[in-house]
């Protein structure tokens, strides 16, 4: 739960999941001070409230300050670090529980989503705990921990989604299990000759198409197949122009986090550039590929969770399950509460309609509906939209109405916003 999933959190809250559950894994915080190791422990034991601490590590120089580490018997605590992209951890959280940490401001986004934290281990969880959910999304986990819950939501027809931030890197992976989709398919048709002849009749010949409408159907391959593929094999080696190296950066630093057990610290630079480039011989000589691929400056753009690759890489990674688990069902209302007169600041998605305007109609009565059907956006079915008004609605529905009068004099808020999205 650092900054990547703070920002998948974020964005799945505000779209108004039913519920959702963050669950923390990591077990140890580092902590970074100028102040000798007695003070340290004493200002971090007061911080803490005093309990909990179980191991004591002899600190090290880095970068002329001292870099002292504590493991303590509760998982997943907050750190100096996660204060640099974690904006759900309030201020004064230093020690806690990332997971619970986060729990206030993020139930706060949407009062009427249902939002837990769980402390426990992921590695601990049975399968049984997976099959609740429509949708399982993981974050800086280790490589084994990926594959065997991919595995079991695989195996239970449960969507999975998996990402990570690195530096200047990052990336997403989806298994979707065997997804049936919609994709639009336009075909130019033939214009009968005419008797007149022009501009205007040469336009028309050429301007002539008809969209259809072509059901197709997927099969994702597990997480285990995408990052154990045989790069000697003839199939693969003319793939491997069109593969980005960041698929092999992320072979390097996910062996560096089994390895060590965290990820590349800014604080043990020196030490950790080594080792990267030690790992990255031996992965890459294991795959069978060149080292041009990675050449030796990618180490200084992997350190550390930056908080805007997280914003971009969690604005991805959250539309993705939001499409993948919502986009095939029906519209569902996303207008803010507190412009219709609630408290929340967005409410849950639900299938109730909302009053507003439809394209070009003016105000409509509650309950009726636009009869517009939905744009097929990333091959998903197009279904007939249940709801008059969405605002902000992740381009759903591309149709748009002017704001009504009578809707501005009633919520004050809504002159600042010239259009409403209208399902």
């Amino acid at each position: 739960m650092k900054g990547l999933g703070a920002e998948v959190a974020k964005n799945l809250i505000l779209a108004g999941v039913k519920g959702l559950t963050m669950l923390d894994h990591q077990q140890q915080v580092s902590i970074r001070g100028l102040e000798p190791c007695a003070l340290q422990l004493a200002l971090l034991s007061q911080e803490m409230g005093g309990p909990g601490m179980t191991e004591i590590h002899r600190c090290r120089t880095a970068y002329e300050t001292l870099l002292c580490v504590w493991k303590r018997h509760r998982q997943g605590c907050v750190s100096q670090e996660d204060t640099r992209a974690q904006f759900l951890i309030p201020v004064g959280s230093l020690g806690r529980n990332r997971a619970e940490a986060s729990l206030e401001r993020a139930q706060n986004l949407n009062p009427m989503v249902d939002v837990k934290a769980d402390p426990e281990s992921v590695e601990n969880k049975p399968e049984e705990f997976f099959t609740q959910f429509d949708a399982v999304c993981l974050t800086c986990c280790s490589r084994d921990v990926m594959v065997k819950i991919d595995q079991i939501c695989h195996k239970n027809s449960i969507k999975f989604f998996t990402g990570d931030v690195f530096g200047y890197h990052g990336y997403m992976f989806a298994n979707l299990g065997e997804h049936e989709f919609v994709e639009e398919k336009t075909k130019v048709t033939k214009v009968s000759p005419g008797v007149e002849d022009g501009p205007d009749t040469k336009k028309a010949k050429l301007d002539s198409s008809e969209t259809t409408m072509v059901k197709k159907r997927v099969v994702f391959c597990q997480l285990k197949e995408a990052l154990a593929v045989d790069w000697s094999s003839e199939k693969a080696k003319a793939a491997l122009k069109r593969t980005t190296p960041d698929y092999f950066l992320l072979q390097v630093l996910l062996k560096f986090r089994t390895d060590k057990g965290r990820d590349p610290l800014p604080q043990s630079y020196a030490e950790d550039s080594k080792l990267l480039l030690q790992i990255r011989s031996d992965v890459l000589d294991s795959l069978g590929v060149s080292m041009d691929l990675l050449p030796d400056d990618f180490i200084s753009y992997c350190f550390s969770e930056m908080a805007p690759v997280c914003a971009v890489v969690g604005g991805v990674l959250g539309q993705e399950v939001v499409k993948a688990r919502f986009l095939g069902s029906t519209c569902l209302a996303a207008l803010p509460a507190e412009v219709l007169g609630g408290g929340s600041a967005v409410p849950a998605l639900a299938p109730s309609p909302l009053p507003g305007t439809a394209a070009g109609q003016g105000p409509v009565s509650d309950g009726e509906a636009c009869a517009a059907p939905w744009i097929p956006i990333a091959g998903q079915v197009w279904n007939p939209c249940p709801a008059p008004l969405c605002w902000k609605h992740n381009v759903l529905c591309p149709h748009l109405a002017p704001l009504s009068p009578a809707l501005r004099a009633q919520h004050p808020r809504l002159p600042a916003l010239k259009w409403l999205e209208v399902c």
